[in-house]
C-alpha cells in the first residue's frame, strides 16, 4: 500500500503531469516532490517520543554530468498542497506514455483540474509561482547532498526538524520539493518513485524512544481514509489514491525493493538484497561505488578504475586495470611489451614493440608463427631453414621459454609448458590460458578454475563451485569457512557473521541451522555488552519450523532484532532445541556472534522504524502466543 506520494515538475512543459512516473527527476528544469503521512509518523511513536528522521531515497539513473567536484541538491519544505496526479509521459516512447486524468500538480499549478489536456487549468489557491519570487515551498533548504559522477545507490537527508515541526503543529505538513542548487548547471539525476518496478521508492525512516522502553511493530497507519484526509501533497478533499478509503500501512527493515526480510535475501545484512548488493558478502549500506562499475569499492579489485569483468591475469588481488605488472613478470606496464603477458626477457625479434610472447608473427614477414616455418626469422616466401642461406634450424626454432618445446610447437611459447596441457582445447596451454576450463570465466572469477562451471553454481557458498567441490558444508560467514554448517553432522546452529555497524543500528538476528526444516525454539541472549548499555534482545524466543536452504524464518516476518546503544562489542548467544530426537544424537546446540558498534551512544530505549510501502503487522504478543500454539501443534501431531 503506497504512502508516499511523489511526483516531477517541468519547467519547459509546465502544464504537464508525472505523477505515475517510475522516477522522480531531478535536473536543469526539473524538480521532485515527495510526501509522507503525519499520521503514520504518530502511528509509529503511539505515544512515545520523537528522535530524529531521515529521508531516504535510490539513485536508479545518473547521466554522469556533474562537474569534477559533483554539484549540491537541495531539499525544501514545501508550504502548499498539491496533488500527485497520474500521468508520465517525460522521456518515454509513445506506447508506454500515460496522459493521465483529474488532479495532478504541474509548474504552473499545485492543483490543475485536468491533467489530459497539457493546459492551465487552475487559478487562486490552485495555482502557485514555481518560477518566483513567492516560490511555494521554503527558501532554506531542510538539507542538502553532493551528487557527483558516478553516484549511484543510496542518498540520505536529515528532515529530523521538519518532522518535529509537523508533530508539534507549528507548520502543515505539504511534504518536500528537491531541486538543484544551481539549475543552471548540468546534471540529471532520477530517484526511484514509488512505482518504480525495481527499487523502493522514497523511505522516511524514524527514530524514537517508545513510551514503555520496548521496541514494538507499529501496528498499519492509519490517516487518508475516505478523501485524501490529512495526506500530505493531497489538495483538501482531494480522493487518496485508488480511492480504497484506508488508512496506509508502516514497514520495518526495508530491503531495496522495499519488501520486508524474511529469508535468506540480505548476506551481509547492510539493507540491500544480495540480487542488488553490490558488494554481496561486505556490509556496504552506502554501496559505495566510485567507478561506477556496479561492483563495491569494498569488493572491487580496481576500487578507482572502471572494471565491470574485474580481470586479474596474475592473480594479485590486483585488477588489470589498475595494476602495474598485470603480468607479474617483473616489468612495469608502462615499458612492457607485453603487459598482460608474461615475457620478462622482453624478447622482440622484430623490433615492432610488440613482444614475442603476444606477438602473433615475431619476425614480421606476413606468416604467422603458427604457419611459419622460420618464425624468427623473415622470409619472402615462407622458406624452409634448409633453403635460407646462413641460417641453421637453431635459428628458426628457437626455445624462448625453455621449457623443451620450440616455439613454432608450443602452445604457451613464453611460459613453460613441459607437458602441453589444454584442459579446454582451444589451442592455448594451461600455462597462459586466461580462461582453463573454456567456460567464459576468467580463471581469476572463476570458482571452479579446471572445471566448466558457467553459472558459477555454489550452493554451500564456499567459494568453490558445484561441480568441483567434494563436499557440501554450508558456510555461514565467508570470512570464517571452516565453521559451516555439515547436513549430517550432528545437530549444530550458527548466529550468522560477525558484524560493524554504526550505535542504534537495528540488527535482525539470524538463525541458521545444520538442519532443513526442522521445528525448534530458540532463545537470544546478550552475554557481553559494552559498559552503560541496556541494549537487549528483541523477540528473544520462540519458535521455528521452516528453513530457505539452512536459514530459518521467523513467523509472521517479525525477527529477533537487536540494537545496540553504545559504542563497543556485543556478544550475542542463541541456544535452541530441537522438537524431536535427532538421527545424530544431539538436540540442542547454541552459538554466539559478536557485533561491533561504532558512533557515538544512543538512547537505550530508541527504536528504528521506516516508513515505506507496507505489510500486513501483528503485534508481538499476538506472534509470540501464535508461535507458541504452532508448536504445541506439531508435536501433538508427531507424538499423539
Amino acid at each position: 500500500m503506497d504512502v508516499d506520494a511523489d511526483t516531477f515538475l517541468l519547467e519547459n512543459k509546465d502544464d504537464r503531469n508525472e505523477g505515475a512516473a517510475s522516477v522522480i527527476r531531478v535536473a536543469k528544469k526539473r524538480r521532485g516532490l515527495m510526501a509522507f503521512l503525519t499520521a503514520d509518523v504518530e502511528d509509529v511513536l503511539d505515544g512515545g517520543a520523537f528522535v530524529s528522521a531521515e529521508l531516504r531515497l535510490q539513485i536508479s539513473d545518473n547521466d554522469d554530468k556533474w562537474g569534477p567536484d559533483g554539484r549540491t541538491v537541495d531539499l525544501h519544505r514545501m508550504t502548499v498542497a498539491w496533488a500527485e496526479g497520474n500521468a508520465a509521459r517525460d522521456g518515454l516512447p509513445g506506447p508506454e506514455r500515460i496522459d493521465g486524468d483529474g488532479d495532478g500538480a504541474t509548474w504552473n499549478c499545485a492543483v490543475d483540474s485536468d491533467i489530459s489536456d497539457n493546459n492551465k487549468d487552475c487559478d487562486g489557491a490552485q495555482e502557485w509561482d514555481m518560477d518566483g519570487p513567492a516560490f511555494p515551498f521554503e527558501d532554506a533548504p531542510s538539507d542538502t547532498i553532493t551528487v557527483a559522477d558516478g553516484d549511484s545507490g543510496q542518498v540520505a537527508l536529515d528532515l529530523s526538524d521538519d518532522v518535529q515541526g509537523f508533530l508539534d503543529a507549528d507548520f502543515d505538513n505539504y511534504g518536500w520539493l528537491v531541486k538543484k542548487t544551481n539549475e543552471s548547471k548540468k546534471g540529471k539525476a532520477d530517484f526511484a518513485s514509488r512505482e518504480h518496478d525495481a527499487l523502493a521508492g522514497p523511505v522516511l525512516a524514524i527514530i524514537y524512544t517508545p513510551l514503555d522502553g520496548v521496541c514494538d511493530t507499529p501496528p498499519g497507519g492509519g490517516g487518508g481514509g475516505g478523501g485524501g484526509g490529512g495526506r500530505p501533497g493531497i489538495a483538501p478533499g482531494e480522493p487518496g489514491p485508488q480511492g480504497d478509503g484506508g488508512g496506509n500501512q508502516i514497514s520495518i527493515s526495508p530491503t531495496d525493493v522495499g519488501e520486508t526480510y524474511m529469508y535468506a535475501d540480505d548476506w551481509d545484512e547492510d539493507g540491500f538484497e544480495d540480487d542488488f548488493d553490490n558488494c554481496m558478502f561486505r556490509w556496504n549500506p552506502q554501496q559505495d561505488d566510485q567507478d561506477g562499475d556496479s561492483r563495491g569499492d569494498l569488493c572491487d579489485l580496481c576500487p578507482r578504475h572502471f572494471n565491470p569483468d574485474q580481470l586479474d591475469g596474475d592473480s594479485d588481488g590486483l585488477g588489470d586495470r589498475c595494476d602495474g605488472d598485470s603480468d607479474n613478470d617483473g616489468v612495469a606496464n608502462a615499458v612492457d611489451n607485453c603487459p598482460v603477458t608474461s615475457n620478462a626477457g622482453q624478447s622482440d625479434v622484430d623490433g615492432d614493440s610488440m613482444g614475442d610472447a603476444c606477438d602473433d608473427d615475431d619476425d614480421d614477414d606476413g606468416f604467422p608463427d603458427l604457419e611459419d616455418r622460420c618464425p624468427r626469422v623473415a622470409t619472402e616466401r615462407n622458406l624452409h631453414p634448409r633453403f635460407i642461406e646462413g641460417i641453421g634450424p637453431e635459428d628458426c626454432n628457437s626455445d624462448i621459454d625453455l621449457d623443451g618445446v620450440l616455439d613454432t610447437r608450443d602452445n604457451c611459447p613464453a611460459i613453460p609448458n613441459f607437458d602441453q596441457d589444454d584442459l579446454d582445447g582451444d589451442g592455448v596451454g594451461d600455462g597462459c590460458d586466461g580462461d582453463l576450463d573454456g567456460d567464459a570465466v576468467p580463471n581469476s572469477l572463476d570458482n571452479c578454475g579446471a572445471t566448466a562451471n558457467a553459472e558459477q553454481d555454489d550452493s554451500d557458498r564456499d567459494g568453490v563451485g558445484d561441480p568441483c567441490d567434494p563436499a557440501f558444508c554450508f558456510v555461514v560467514d565467508t570470512r570464517r569457512p571452516d565453521h559451516c554448517l555439515h547436513p549430517e553432522a550432528p545437530f549444530r546452529v550458527s548466529a550468522g557473521p560477525d558484524l560493524q555497524v554504526p550505535t542504534g543500528q537495528e540488527i535482525r538476528l539470524r538463525l541458521f541451522a545444520n538442519r532443513q526444516n526442522a521445528a525448534m525454539r530458540y532463545a537470544w541472549h546478550v552475554a557481553e555488552s559494552p559498559a552503560g548499555s541496556g541494549a537487549v534482545a528483541r523477540r528473544a524466543a520462540g519458535a521455528v519450523v521452516g528453513s530457505d536452504l539452512f536459514e530459518y524464518h521467523y513467523p509472521d516476518g517479525l525477527p529477533a532484532t537487536f540494537r545496540p546503544d553504545q559504542p563497543g562489542r556485543y556478544r550475542i548467544v542463541v541456544g535452541a532445541d530441537l522438537a524431536y530426537p535427532d538421527a545424530q544424537g544431539r538436540n540442542s546446540a547454541a552459538a554466539e556472534r559478536i557485533i561491533v558498534a561504532v558512533g557515538d551512544p544512543v538512547d537505550s530505549g530508541g527504536c528504528a522504524v521506516a516508513l515505506t510501502p507496507g505489510d500486513t503487522r501483528t503485534s508481538d504478543g499476538l506472534g509470540a502466543l501464535a508461535l507458541v500454539g504452532l508448536f504445541g501443534l506439531l508435536r501433538r501431531r508427531r507424538h499423539p
